[in-house]
């Protein structure tokens, strides 16, 4: 009986095998249909308008062509890209931040090995941290018991917002609102003040007359924030309607990180990410041409996420640009002293390594 029934899945399969087969035979879309789903990565992007939404719009037209297909997917928040990077099937990319993955970490959400789970495959824009308060409201320490805002419930806003008002021991009303929204409460006096930590230069902020009297708060940057969170401004050349010519407003910012899962390596979903990566990353220079986000220039691929491991064949693909510039560098180096030696004599091998030892000191100085 043990055996007649092992037989019977055998036999099951095969026929499944065998009808995917002439199906895939007799379909002549099946094949291009394939291939079409074995070169396209879903990116978790953001809500519409916000910038997570508008810099994986930016990656999905530089990077796709007709070998890969980078697809944005409209998301909700930060915090919801990385549940949707673990658990929702099809999601190769998510946009989110450090303060969303250690909160998850602390959580337990996905188990004790999380940083085994993701892995990053560059830190891209600053999100800076922009308190908009009444103008009475002079420090953050003024906003104690007061009622503030702090975007959409699982926002990089909401999550990290109150986290640095925590760590700062400073305790709110919460409250959560869409900007535009937060505004107009605050111009009724519903509201004390409103948090975005958002890519400069928020809308809604934009569109605000000096008449509100509505201005910006400074947040200081304690030890307890060093490790996720970086110093930042806010300056009136950003927001002239906001603060007087010439000041601006210390803050702290948030890096955007470009995550994916620690998929094993030679398998599907790794290489196909592979592919994502080397697209990526040596198109970037697109990414500093209009009509592309102004932020992007404020991006270095090759920065570091304290405590988190990058992706693989992403810091392969840094590692061998960092080679072949190293490369290029002794090249234009040497045929510097070939021009030079016409004029004053060759050198020793000794005395152009030296030279050269100098000249890389002097750039990395520079």
């Amino acid at each position: 009986m043990v055996m007649r029934k092992r037989f019977t899945g055998v036999a099951i399969r095969g026929l499944a095998l065998a009808i995917s087969t002439t199906a895939f035979a007799q379909d002549p879309h099946e094949a291009t249909r394939y291939r079409v789903n074995a070169n396209t990565v879903f990116m978790a992007g953001g809500s519409v308008g916000a910038t997570y939404h508008a810099l994986a719009n930016d990656i999905a037209l530089v990077t796709s062509d007709d070998k890969l297909r980078v697809v944005s997917v409209t998301t909700s928040s930060g915090v919801q890209n990385v549940r949707d990077l673990v658990y929702l099937r099809g999601i190769d990319l998510a946009l989110t931040n450090a303060r969303n993955l250690n909160g998850f970490l602390a959580s337990g959400e996905f188990g004790p090995d999380l940083k085994r789970q993701i892995v990053y495959i560059a830190p891209l824009t600053t999100e800076e941290m922009h308190v908009l308060a009444q103008p009475e409201i002079g420090s953050l320490e003024d906003l104690r018991g007061k009622r503030v805002s702090f975007h959409i419930a699982g926002s990089s806003s909401a999550s990290a917002g109150t986290h640095i008002f925590q760590a700062l021991g400073i305790s709110v009303q919460v409250f959560n609102f869409p900007q535009p929204e937060a505004i107009e409460k605050m111009r009724r006096r519903e509201l004390d003040a409103t948090v975005c930590i958002c890519v400069k230069l928020v809308p809604a902020y934009v569109g605000l007359g000096p008449g509100t009297g509505f201005k910006f708060i400074e947040v200081p940057y304690p030890r307890a924030l060093e490790t996720e969170f970086l110093p930042s401004k806010i300056t009136a050349e950003e927001y002239p309607n906001l603060l007087p010519k010439g000041s601006a407003v210390q803050t702290v910012a948030l890096v955007t990180l470009l995550v994916t899962r620690n998929w094993p390596k030679g398998s599907v979903r790794y290489n196909r990410n592979a592919r994502f990566v080397e697209a990526f990353f040596s198109r970037f220079e697109e990414f500093l041409k209009p009509p592309r986000q102004s932020s992007w220039r404020t991006v270095n691929l090759a920065g570091k996420v304290r405590g988190w491991q990058r992706f693989a064949p992403a810091q392969e693909w840094l590692d061998r640009d960092e080679r072949e510039a190293a490369n290029r560098l002794r090249t234009d180096f040497d045929k510097f002293l070939e021009e030079r030696a016409k004029r004053t004599g060759a050198q020793s091998a000794a005395d152009r390594e030296r030279l050269f030892r100098k000249f890389q000191e002097w750039r990395r100085g520079n």
